[in-house]
């Protein structure tokens, strides 16, 4: 299946991961949770001492990584979570009929897992190809969950080709639509001839009812590479105001958006430099949230041609990878 083996001592978020790629990659969409310890016993190639407290160390370890498969699925609800237990908590099975959110889980965990950090191997891994297009979909999926987030339109800037003159075309079409905010009537001298988001992947507004002010402009970051932490959001919303508007929104937020997962202290040390993080375990989430709403109302996201594009993107590298498997 050409996934790297893991090892004990990985930590249960890595092992459940290591889980979801098997099922996901199975013929049967189903992992047993025993592959866990047999894997790493081969990937570790030790002498057991004593078979008992290996067992235990077995156990104790299972437990660990279904303790975590659990709270995967409270933190992303039936929703967004694309992975269910068996009623004996011994499989993890690959759901049918996935819903937006749950294939935005998948795409995260498959891009992910192609950096040279990831557990996916060769021929099984994206293709460089295949990589460049994930940061396209990945685009697609952020400027998703912001709506889920703002609750209002988005508009993706990253698909504008026509460099600083179509970025400030953009930012005015944007700014007139949600009626805050102006763009320069002209290029500022010191505005990137090739700029075509400066930084900024996707606006979304959180509007208010009676009209501006409204609540937010949200400054949006897609990460898709390893990188991810090297792309402070936080610190291109002053200059990106600066050079594209003439008049700026009276209220700004800044958001990250990237496939991994994060700990809680990795949060609690970077969302001041990074803006609020929306990894796997909240981005699917947040994605399905704003499918739902571009269901009532599809004129919430701009400068998108196929919102649905992401899920042919991973419907095609799982029939190459083997799969086939139906979203």
């Amino acid at each position: 299946m050409n996934i790297d083996p893991p090892e004990k001592n990985s930590g249960e978020v890595a092992l459940a991961d290591w889980l979801e790629l098997v099922a996901t990659l199975s013929g049967d969409r189903a992992a047993n949770l025993d592959l866990i310890a047999d894997a790493a016993d081969i990937a570790e190639d030790t002498e057991i001492d004593d078979i008992a407290d290996d067992d235990a160390a077995n156990e104790a370890l299972i437990e660990a990584v279904t303790e975590e498969i659990r709270r995967r699925a409270r933190v992303l609800h039936e929703a967004a979570y694309p992975f269910r237990m068996s009623a004996n908590g011994e499989v993890l099975h690959l759901k049918n009929d996935l819903t937006y959110g749950q294939e935005a889980y998948l795409a995260c965990l498959v891009i992910n897992h192609s950096w040279t950090s990831g557990k996916l191997l060769a021929p099984t891994k994206l293709t460089d190809a295949e990589a460049r297009e994930a940061r396209n979909h990945f685009e697609i999926l952020t400027a998703v969950a912001a709506i889920g987030i703002a609750n209002g339109p988005a508009f993706l800037l990253g698909t504008n080709r026509r460099g600083a003159a179509g970025l400030l075309q953009r930012v005015s079409e944007i700014c007139a639509h949600v009626g805050e905010g102006r763009a320069r009537a002209a290029l500022d001298p010191a505005a990137p001839a090739r700029a075509n988001d400066d930084s900024v992947d996707v606006l979304a507004v959180e509007t208010e009812n009676d009209g501006p002010p409204h609540r937010s402009f949200w400054f949006c970051q897609s990460a898709a590479g390893a990188n991810f932490d090297s792309k402070p959001i936080i610190n291109e919303i002053e200059k990106f105001m600066e050079i594209w508007m003439e008049v700026r929104p009276a209220h700004t937020n800044g958001a990250l958006f990237f496939p991994a997962i994060v700990d809680d202290n990795f949060l609690r040390y970077n969302t001041r430099r990074l803006g609020q993080m929306y990894h796997r375990l909240r981005l699917p989430l947040q994605a399905q949230r704003g499918f739902e709403l571009l269901a009532a109302d599809a004129a919430l996201l701009h400068y998108v041609d196929d919102v649905n594009a992401p899920k042919v993107w991973l419907s095609t590298y799982l029939a190459r990878a083997g799969r086939g498997v139906a979203l």
